[in-house]
């Protein structure tokens, strides 16, 4: 059988998070998508949003989305960018730094994000119909 064509899944945990703090580069990139949406693979994990499919940050059918959205990681993640750094080392080659998306090169008030997105993210899910 050929060798697969992606890397094995890289598993990104809370648990790793002071690990992680160590490790940031500094960047002068202001943010990504995954700040403000989560990107659901077909198989129900969540991938981080540059799309690199095998960095998982969650398995959506054992999370509550809005738990998540406002936990310890996402919260890691805001302020990692909001103090110039990027939270991790796949960063570097993230998809979004050759897009033009409106909010990816401009200041993130992660503060703001998070008090108004804490209620309707799980409602949002569940009204998705996802089946997995």
């Amino acid at each position: 059988m050929a060798n697969p064509l992606t890397p094995e899944l890289n598993y990104v945990t809370e648990a790793q998070i002071e690990e992680l703090r160590a490790k940031r580069a500094t960047t002068k990139f202001k943010g990504c998508t995954q700040l403000y949406q989560y990107f659901i693979k077909a198989d129900g994990t969540m991938a981080c949003s540059c799309m690199r499919y095998w960095d998982i940050l969650a398995d959506m059918r054992a999370i509550d989305a809005g738990k998540f959205y406002n936990g310890s990681m996402m919260k890691f993640i805001r302020e990692s960018f909001a103090e110039g750094y990027e939270p991790f080392s796949f960063c570097r080659g993230c998809a979004s730094r050759l897009t033009n998306y409106e909010r990816t090169d401009a200041e993130y008030d992660f503060h703001r994000s998070t008090h108004r997105t804490k209620q309707p993210v799980q409602s949002l899910l569940r009204g998705m119909h996802l089946h997995f």
